[in-house]
Parts: structure tokens; C-alpha cells; sequence
């Protein structure tokens, strides 16, 4: 048998190649890994340098925050390629309101010294100083393996309590290991910091310090610059800042080199190439003492401290700014509260603000009052503070409101309680709201809001309880009840996306949770157990509530019952662990039809014209029930007629939304001037041939015509055959007189806007008179009263309203006819109509109005001041009197009033909505406040009220602006009744995006008679050109 195998040459062979093989991959693993080893190596020493940079970034990026610019103290005090001292007030952050806490400014004559600064004084400010340097002897450095690593260190100087200038430990820090130049010769290495200044106030180019051959590189001998004069320091913008680092290990006997570099502008320092100044002093009020130490905030974020004179500067670039004194000052002795002005909008154009002083009221410490107290663990839940209920630390307690000194400053302060719960707050006398916001885990025994009227010298005690309880769930579901018929059918989906909210405390409303619907339609909240609720929701866009039922402990509809109020149910009690179940259903409730373009929108009517022939002017179109109102609407005036009429096509129940309106107006007329206001009535009813048809009266802009009101008499009708009526309801606004008539206020049409007219019988005439309110200076104007004659020239003026109480009438911008006070001024109502008056009194950020009443003295008497409500947070652009529907046995009319308030900037539009319920004595809302308030999130433009949904309870709509040409239309479905939820709905379900001008309810159909929306809208069209339109809600129900 032949035995075969490998000879000896061969194994040798083969095991040589395996060799050769296997070196190959050896090597490969090998160079593979110190590839790796490089990689993570780099990008470790690249991450050092990031976090280097982030954080001397953050922090140089601040100097000079807080800084008094006329004050001395310097923003950069010591600048070389890789040391930097700088000063700024980042702790305490944001602010360090007098008397400053620590660390305040570094004083030199305390240890420890801060090198390379020594201002020669001490500045007796909150700006700490700020060291960033390199040192190679630390002992990290000395840790590592390469010898050419140092660290980057920050030290924080500054007066403590103690007198030392030891900033809390925990500032000064080990920052990063970085590469820094070998020796003093080295020039290898990129500057740290390189320095960007503005050698004269009016050069356009910034210089780069230590650029001898100015090509803004920094390159050889230049990179080891000396620390720049004080001039220079002074007049530093930006920096430059590289992080240079290398990796732990060599690779290949070398160290691998990362940098990373960023150039920053110093927030704090002015960026144009010319600068000015905004000064003035902080200064007792009647004298021309100075008050120290005063915090005065730019709109830009910059804080200044006053000098000993009261002074202030900043330096900024041509722009406008807010300037924000502050409110109220605590000194050695006493106190010092803010008279005037308050927040004033300045606009630095080519020219320096000068002398923007604010005065203050001295007030004795003595003369102070104190609101303390205590955040409790409320164990027992019985809202006391038993002994052995610990106080709990950390809690944000904040007090807002104002003084009896100074009704136009609002004072809001903030704190944490202490280790042992408890806060105070040293205030002027006044009245305040104190608020706690519950710590995470704990739910509270009472309310989060305590009002407090606090007396001279008083020290008033609020305390919070909170406690950690037992907890249960309220499970919302919403569905579209397509059908509308309560009921969950099968196919009906859950809504997702909408807003569900718990309350607690009746009609207060205090908002214990709130949220949105998920996919299905559902939502759970978890609530303290055994603690009565109202759930409701915030219907929808375009939809409406059909019903809310409430299932109680057991998910079985058999057990719904249904709640009084279509989107709310109330008396919701949650026993521990237990899950209480809420249904609503929703339908679309809104049809939205817009009409054709216009100019920018000014006014509208809603008048019954009660046309025969519709439209009229012609006997062969077809007749009309004449019985619904139709739409007028005033425009600026420019290329087009300005007067735009559109009559109502309503001929059955079966009539289309649609088919109501035309898309263009049937009539146009040219009044020649904007139209800010118009309102309709049947004026010529007491004539020989008594009218049926309403009326209209139109306010003008101020014109050179001689006239700024014009009343034009709707076509009654008559003729006979096939031309009988056929002009009926024609409006008349520029035919001859009688039926077109022109008259002018009592001031001069030259220089007197009609902004706003109310029709009512105002005066003994017991004909429909008309009210004007006018703008005759800016904040200033008046109302008048026009009596109806009933022939020849219709209108005379009756009465001329200039003051309130003896105080000047703002500018009218809201001007409402209701009957809200009898004539002695002790109840509700009489029979008589009063005027509601809504006036603007001064400018941003100032805001200010009136809530003026006028009521009816008498049947046969004229109107006599009843009362005036002063806002000092914001004037009133729209009032509304209205039955909200508040349980109190006999009808009143409630008054809503809508606001701009000031907001952050002259561009932003915030407002507000209060409503002020009627007490039947003559008085309004509770304690000199509104009785419910609601921020839309925009300007109130617009109100109007009507039966909305179906729950017999008039809604109110709110017409907002959020910017130019942009805003909405918001529904505040009344609930509970007499009070307003905190969100309303949008019926156009976003689709609809102009601010509105004016809003109206009107039944158009009068037949099913469902309340409908109409409001003239301003936007901007896809040209960007502004435009107006009509925007008609119509009621599906």
C-alpha cells in the first residue's frame, strides 16, 4: 500500500507563507487600533476644548453686565494672549437688586488680591470680578504625561460678608488642560484671547490690538502683545477666543494639536461705530436729591446701578429702547417708590437722550408694611397651620399689585422660602395679590392667590398649605356627536387636540390641571381625591358643544346624566383611587363665508334696511320678507367708494349660507374721508310718513368738508302699481337734504375724529337720538349728544360731555348705549339708557383709559356723571353690556370691557378682556376690581354677545389683533354662568388670520334664528398689500 503525505520542504513552505500571512494581519490590527487610539485621542482633547469654550464663551460674552457706565469700573481691566480679567454681575443671576448680595465688586484693599487688577477703589457694586488665566505649576498640570499641557483656570473675586474678596468656592475651578506657549518665546501658539477695538468713536472698521502691520492676523512676534492701555481696554467690543489642546498619549513621539476658535461681540458693549448716550437721574419727588443704588433695565437686558447723584448712562447703538426704572428702591433708612414716568419708550436716532430723570416718593421704613408667612405641610388638610406641621423650603412665593402712593406703579417681587417655609416682603401700603406655586408632589389646602389690602406700618400674615395626599382621576372623553343628539353612536369618533380643564372654588375657577385629548378623544388627570371639581372644555375651533354628561364612577351610559351646561360639568367629587368619567360631545358649529375685498376696514353696521325689492332700485327683482339685517360697512378712503352696503338675500329656511350674501357689496358710496364709526336706527320714524326702514349715521376722520357726521335716511317706499317700494330700503348717504344730512362737532371737523357712535333714545325726544365720541388731541376728546327732532333738520346737538368727575375725557374709542343704572344711581336699571364710555389716556408703555358711566338723570333730564373706573394698565378699545347670565333673580346688563395692555415693545399687542358684573346698586364688579378677567393673547379689538351655542347663556366674542394685520376671532363660551372661561375657540378653525376690527351678532336667518358672527377683518393679501374684508360666522345649529 502506498502511504502519500507532505514532504518537510513543503510543511516549510506552507508554514512560511501562514507566517508571511499572518504579519499582514498582525499589522494591519495593529495600525488599526493606534488609528483608533489617535482618533479617540483627538477627539478627546477636541471635547476639552469645546467645553473649555463654552464656557469662558458663556461668561466673557457678560462683561460689563451691571456695570454703571458713567461709574468707572472697568468692563475689561486686563488683556493679554492668555490671561483675561474682566467684570460683570453674573452672580447672583440674572439680577443683584440693591443692596447687593454677594459677591459684590472685588475691593482691593481685602484679601485675597486679585492679580493684575488693582482699581485703586472700591465700587460698591454687584459686579464680581472675573479671572481667566494659564498655569503651568498647577498641580493637575503636573499630573499629566505631556509636559507641555497647563491648565485653564477661572477665579472669581469679590466682596463677601465676611469682608474678604473669597467668591464662593465653588466659582473658581480648574476649566480644562490646554497647550499653551512653551516659553516667553514661543509664538507657535495661537493667542487665548485676541482683543477687537474701536480706536476713535467714528471709525467704521474695529482694530485688532497688537496688529503692527494691520492685516488682522495676528501672526509671529505680534501674538505676544502686551495689556493694552486703558483707552484701549475701554474700547473693546468683540474678542476672539482659540482653545488650543493636545492629546494625552504622542503618537509617533508627537503630540497631536487640536484648536478651536470663536469670535464674539461683549453683549454689553455698544456695536456701532458712532455710540450715544440714554441718562438721567433717579430723583426724589419736589426736590433734586439723587437716590443711590437704584436699578435702572434697558429693554436690551443691560442693568445699571445709580451713582451717588442719582445718575445713570447707557451707551447704545442708534435704535429704540425701553428704559424700566425700578419700582421700588430699598435704602439705608428708607424706602423710595416710583411716581412717574414709568416705562418709556425712547428712540435714539442721531443724538443723545438726556435728562430721562424718574421721581420717587420717600417713604420712612417706619412707614413700610410687611407680608410674611409660612408654606406649610397642611397634613391634615384643614388649612391651618397646626403646631408640628413643618414649613417647606424653596417654595416661589410671589406678591404683585400697588400702593396707596402711587396707583400707576405695579410692584411685583419674588422669593423662595426659607430652610423653615417662611418669606415676607417689605411693601408700601396698598392693595397686592400673593401667590405661591405649588412645590412638585404636593397639591394645595388653600388658595394659591391671596388678595391683601395692607396698612401703613401693618405687618400682615398670608400662609400656604400644602399637603401630599391621596389622589384620584377624572377620565374625559370627547366625541363628534355628528348627529347632534348627545349620544355616542356608533362610527362618532373621540376629538383629539382639545383643551380639558379641572377647576376648583365655583366661579373662581382656580385651575387645579388642565390638558389636551389624545387620538381617541381621551384624557386623564390626576387630582387630589375627595375634593369637589368642574371639568369643562374648550370647544374646538369651528365647533360647539352639543352636550356634557357625566358618567360618574362606572363607564356605563346607561348611568349618564346630562349637565345644565353644554361644555362644563360641576360638583365633580373624586374619592381616593377611584376614576370619575366625563363625556362631551361636539359638533361643527360654524359656517365661515368671507366676502370680497375691500379697502382696510374701519366700522360696520348690522341695520334692518327692510327692502322690498332685493336689492331695491328695481322693480323686477325679486321681493323680500325685508324682515333681516343687512351688512354696511365703513372703509379708509382711497382710490374707491368707501360706504359699502350688501343686503341680505334670505328668502326661506332652505336658503344656502352661501346664497345670503354676494361676494361684492350691491352698493358703494364715496363719503370722501375715512369712516372710523358707524350705527343705524330708525331715525325718521316721528315723521309725517312714519319709516320703518333703518337709518344710518357715519363718523368721519378729521377733513376740511366742515363736516365729520353725516346721517343718511333710508328709502321708505311708496309709489304705486309695479313700482311700489321698489327703492325701499335704498340707503340715502349722499342725496340732498333731508335724506343725506352733514354737521359738524363742537370742536372744529378740521381737527375732531369721530372714532365711535352709539343710536338710542338718549334724550327727551323719545325718538332714536345718536351719540359721538370724538378724539380731538391725542388722549383727548369728548362725547356729544344729538337730539332727534323728528323733521326739517333732524339732528340739533343736546349735550356736550368734556369731562367725568372733573377729569379730562380721554380720546373715545368706545363709546356703548345700555341700561345699567337707574337714574339716582342706586340699582340696576330703569327703563332709561345710559352711555357706557371706553377712552385712551396715554401712550406706550403707559397705557392708560377710562371706564366712564354716564346715566340718564331722568326722563325728561340729561345725563349726569355716575362713575369712572381708571386703568392704569392699559386703555379700553371695545365695550360690551350684556346679560352674562349670573343667578340674581332679576336681568341686568353686565359690562365687558376689552384692553391693550402694554407688552414688552410698542409692536407687541397684548390685551385683556374684564367683565364687570352688575350689583344692582349701582356699583360694578367687587372691591373696585372686575369680577372675571381673560387674556386672549393679542389687543381686544372688538366684543360683541349672543346666544352662541344652546345653552340659553349669552357668549361673548372677542375680535383680537396679535400683529400688524394679523389676529383672529376668539369664542368665550360663557361657563359658569356670569363668568368667562380662561381659553376661547376659534370658529373659522384657524383659517382665518386678520385682525378684527369690529364684531357684531346677528340673527341673518329668521328662521331657524340662530345667533350668527360677523366681523370686519384687516389682513394683509398674498401681495402683502393690506386689505379688509367681511367674515361672516354663520350658526349651524
Amino acid at each position: 500500500m502506498n502511504r502519500k503525505g507532505f514532504t518537510l520542504i513543503e510543511m516549510m513552505v506552507a508554514v512560511m507563507i501562514l507566517g508571511i500571512v499572518m504579519a499582514a494581519v498582525v499589522t494591519v490590527f495593529i495600525q488599526s487600533d493606534k488609528s483608533k487610539r489617535q482618533t479617540e485621542q483627538l477627539a478627546e482633547a477636541q471635547n476639552h476644548a469645546r467645553a473649555a469654550m463654552s464656557i469662558v464663551e458663556r461668561e466673557l460674552k457678560s462683561a460689563g453686565y451691571g456695570i454703571p457706565m458713567n461709574h468707572g469700573q472697568p468692563v475689561i481691566a486686563f488683556a493679554v494672549p492668555f490671561e483675561c480679567v474682566f467684570n460683570a454681575n453674573i452672580v447672583p443671576f440674572p439680577s443683584d437688586t440693591p443692596p447687593h448680595g454677594q459677591p459684590r465688586a472685588y475691593d482691593p484693599s481685602a484679601a485675597p488680591a486679585c492679580p493684575n487688577y488693582n482699581p485703586g477703589t472700591y465700587f460698591n457694586t454687584g459686579v464680581e470680578t472675573y479671572r481667566y488665566f494659564i498655569s503651568r505649576t498647577d498641580s493637575l498640570a503636573l499630573r499629566t504625561r505631556n509636559p507641555d499641557d497647563a491648565v485653564l483656570i477661572r477665579q472669581v473675586y469679590g466682596r463677601m460678608n465676611d469682608g474678604s474678596n473669597q467668591a464662593n468656592p465653588a466659582l473658581n475651578q480648574h476649566i480644562a488642560i490646554v497647550r499653551p506657549p512653551a516659553d516667553t518665546t514661543d509664538v507657535t501658539i495661537v493667542p487665548m484671547f485676541q482683543y477687537w477695538y474701536r480706536q476713535t468713536p467714528t471709525d467704521t472698521v474695529l482694530r485688532l490690538w497688537g496688529d503692527a502691520d494691520n492685516d488682522r492676523v495676528l501672526t509671529g512676534n505680534e501674538r505676544r502683545f502686551g495689556n493694552p492701555p486703558a483707552s484701549v481696554r475701554n474700547a473693546i467690543e468683540e474678542v476672539t477666543l482659540t482653545i488650543t489642546a493636545e492629546t494625552r498619549n504622542p503618537y509617533k513621539n508627537r503630540y497631536q494639536q487640536v484648536s478651536i476658535a470663536t469670535r464674539m461681540n461683549l453683549f454689553n458693549v455698544p456695536m456701532a461705530a458712532v455710540k450715544y448716550f440714554i441718562n438721567g437721574r433717579y430723583i426724589i419727588d419736589g426736590t433734586s436729591t439723587g437716590i443711590q443704588d437704584g436699578e435702572v433695565t434697558l429693554s436690551t437686558g443691560a442693568i445699571q446701578n445709580t451713582m451717588t447723584d442719582g445718575s445713570y448712562q447707557f451707551s447704545v447703538d442708534p435704535g429704540s429702547y425701553v428704559v424700566r426704572p425700578q419700582k421700588l428702591i430699598e435704602g439705608a433708612s428708607d424706602y423710595h417708590l416710583l411716581l412717574n414716568p414709568q416705562d418709556t419708550l425712547v428712540t435714539v436716532v442721531n443724538a443723545d437722550i438726556n435728562n430721562l430723570d424718574f421721581r420717587y416718593r420717600q417713604i420712612g421704613s417706619g412707614d413700610m408694611g410687611q407680608i410674611i408667612g409660612t408654606v406649610y405641610n397642611d397634613s391634615n388638610m384643614n388649612m391651618a397651620n397646626d403646631p408640628g406641621e413643618r414649613g417647606i423650603s424653596g417654595v416661589t412665593v410671589v406678591v404683585n399689585g400697588r400702593s396707596i402712593y402711587s396707583d400707576t406703579t405695579y410692584i411685583t417681587m419674588e422669593t423662595k422660602t426659607d430652610i423653615n417655609g417662611g418669606y415676607s416682603f417689605t411693601l408700601p401700603a396698598g392693595i397686592y395679590n400673593v401667590s405661591e406655586t405649588d412645590s412638585f408632589g404636593y397639591f394645595s389646602s388653600t388658595p394659591n392667590t391671596v388678595a391683601d389690602t395692607l396698612a401703613t406700618g401693618a405687618s400682615d400674615t398670608v400662609n400656604f398649605g400644602d399637603y401630599k395626599g391621596a389622589a384620584g382621576f377624572i377620565k374625559v372623553k370627547v366625541w363628534h356627536d355628528a348627529d347632534k343628539d348627545s349620544s355616542e353612536s356608533p362610527g362618532e369618533l373621540g376629538l383629539s387636540n382639545v383643551l380639558c380643564v379641572v377647576t376648583k372654588g365655583g366661579a373662581n375657577d382656580i385651575e387645579v390641571a388642565k390638558g389636551r385629548t389624545n387620538s381617541l378623544g381621551e384624557i386623564l388627570f390626576c387630582v387630589p381625591a375627595d375634593t369637589t371639581y368642574s371639568v369643562y372644555e374648550v370647544d374646538p375651533d369651528s365647533m360647539t358643544s352639543t352636550c356634557a354628561l357625566r358618567l360618574g364612577y362606572r363607564n356605563d351610559p346607561a348611568d349618564s346624566m346630562a349637565s345644565p351646561f353644554v361644555n362644563r360639568v360641576e360638583n365633580v367629587i373624586v374619592p381616593k383611587d377611584s376614576t370619575y368619567r366625563v363625556k362631551y360631545g361636539d359638533a361643527v358649529g360654524f359656517i365661515t363665508i368671507a366676502l370680497g375685498q375691500t379697502e382696510r376696514v374701519l366700522s360696520l353696521a348690522t341695520p334692518n334696511l327692510r327692502e322690498y325689492r332685493n336689492p331695491p332700485g328695481d322693480k323686477d327683482n325679486p321681493t323680500s320678507t325685508y324682515n333681516e339685517p343687512d351688512i354696511v360697512l365703513g372703509t379708509v378712503k382711497a382710490s374707491t367708494s368707501n360706504l359699502l352696503v350688501w343686503y341680505n338675500l334670505y328668502l326661506d329656511p332652505t336658503t344656502a349660507f352661501g346664497s345670503l350674501f354676494t361676494s361684492n357689496p350691491h352698493f358703494s358710496y364715496d363719503l370722501g374721508f375715512d369712516i372710523p364709526a358707524l350705527a343705524s336706527a330708525n331715525f325718521d320714524i316721528g315723521a309725517a310718513s312714519p319709516s320703518v326702514t333703518d337709518d344710518i349715521v357715519a363718523g368721519l376722520k378729521a377733513n376740511s368738508s366742515g363736516a365729520n357726521i353725516v346721517v343718511g335716511l333710508t328709502h321708505n317706499g311708496g309709489g304705486s302699481g309695479v313700482n311700489k317700494d321698489k327703492d325701499k330700503g335704498l340707503v340715502q348717504m349722499l342725496a340732498a337734504a333731508p335724506t343725506t344730512q352733514r354737521y359738524s362737532t363742537i370742536t372744529p371737523a378740521t381737527n375732531t375724529d369721530v372714532y365711535s357712535l352709539a343710536a338710542a333714545i338718549l334724550t327727551p325726544s323719545n325718538q332714536f337720538d345718536f351719540a359721538v365720541g370724538t378724539k380731538t388731541a391725542e388722549n383727548e376728546g369728548h362725547v356729544e349728544v344729538w337730539r332727534n327732532n323728528g323733521t326739517g333738520s333732524l339732528f340739533t346737538r343736546d349735550t356736550v360731555l368734556t369731562s367725568a368727575g372733573g377729569v379730562q375725557i380721554g380720546e373715545v374709542r368706545s363709546l356703548y348705549a345700555a341700561d345699567v343704572v337707574d337714574s339716582l344711581g342706586l340699582s340696576g336699571q330703569d327703563g332709561l339708557m345710559d352711555l357706557i364710555v371706553g377712552t385712551k389716556t396715554n401712550n406706550y408703555p403707559n397705557y392708560r383709559g377710562q371706564l366712564i358711566i354716564f346715566r340718564r338723570a331722568g326722563r325728561l333730564k340729561r345725563f349726569a356723571h355716575h362713575a369712572t373706573i381708571s386703568y392704569n394698565d392699559g386703555y379700553v378699545n371695545a365695550i360690551k353690556a350684556y346679560d352674562s347670565g349670573l343667578p340674581r333673580g332679576t336681568i341686568l346688563d353686565d359690562i365687558a370691557v376689552g384692553l391693550r395692555v402694554p407688552g414688552t415693545s410698542e409692536n407687541d399687542f397684548q390685551g385683556r378682556v374684564d367683565l364687570w358684573h352688575n350689583n344692582n346698586n349701582g356699583n360694578f364688579g367687587i372691591g373696585g376690581m372686575p369680577n372675571d378677567q381673560v387674556e386672549p393673547g393679542g389687543e381686544v379689538m372688538s366684543l360683541a354677545a349672543g346666544l352662541l351655542n344652546i345653552d340659553n347663556y349669552n357668549d361673548l366674542v372677542v375680535g383680537v389683533k396679535y400683529a400688524e394685520k394679523s389676529g383672529g376671532t376668539l369664542m368665550y363660551y360663557t361657563s359658569p354662568p356670569g363668568y368667562l372661561p380662561s381659553y376661547g375657540s376659534d370658529p373659522s378653525g384657524g383659517h382665518q388670520h386678520g385682525e378684527v376690527v369690529v364684531a357684531h351678532t346677528v340673527v341673518f336667518r329668521p328662521s331657524p334664528g340662530r345667533t350668527d358672527v360677523i366681523v370686519a377683518v384687516r389682513e394683509l393679501n398674498a401681495s402683502n398689500q393690506s386689505i379688509g374684508k367681511l367674515v361672516i360666522y354663520f350658526n349651524k345649529f
